[in-house]
């Protein structure tokens, strides 16, 4: 259930781990989806030592710490750090390395990969309005590496996204004509 919940939350990570059930989705960072996240969290912290305390036995008891340790350094960070409402940079590296994980692995037809391509390229204005909405006066360094970031990103997008999308639609130009569009 913890993964499965993840998962959802962070398509662009479960691409990252193999899992494809959510490729054409994009990270929802909007503080509605972070609080959710939060609450979703603090109960899955209830139901781990809710397990635990009726014990584990053997390689069970590493994974539910292993679980317990990444629910708090998640909590850590979305409660305490708060790097969502601090740091630019998270919002503008995110489309970019999760249309990268689609595109640097052939665990799919390019055909297939380039529909979750778009995809995620049509949930960019929601992670950028998102970092507008959540992002309040962050601390210089961040916000100009974020422009580097993002200028950095624009070639990629026109390069080397550009130039697969074409290998990718092997002729296909109504599905050139949405990557364009998205």
């Amino acid at each position: 259930d913890y993964f499965a919940a993840y998962y959802r939350y962070a398509p662009s990570a479960a691409t990252a781990y193999g899992v494809h059930e959510h490729d054409a989705q994009l990270d929802d960072l909007s503080a509605g989806a972070i609080a959710g996240r939060r609450g979703q969290l603090r109960a899955f912290r209830v139901r781990l030592d809710s397990v635990r305390a009726r014990g584990i036995a053997g390689s069970d008891s590493i994974d539910a710490l292993l679980i317990g340790n990444a629910i708090d350094a998640e909590l850590l960070e979305l409660e305490r750090v708060q790097g969502w409402k601090h740091n630019p940079m998270g919002y503008i590296a995110l489309p970019g390395g999760a249309v990268h994980g689609l595109i640097k692995r052939d665990f799919a037809p390019a055909k297939e990969r380039l529909g979750s391509v778009i995809g995620r390229l049509r949930a960019v204005p929601a992670v950028l309005a998102a970092m507008r909405a959540n992002v309040d006066n962050p601390p210089r360094e961040f916000t100009d590496l974020a422009i580097r970031i993002a200028e950095g990103s624009v070639g990629f997008y026109r390069g080397t996204v550009t130039a697969w999308a074409v290998d990718a639609a092997a002729g296909d130009t109504a599905l050139l004509g949405e990557f364009t569009v998205a």
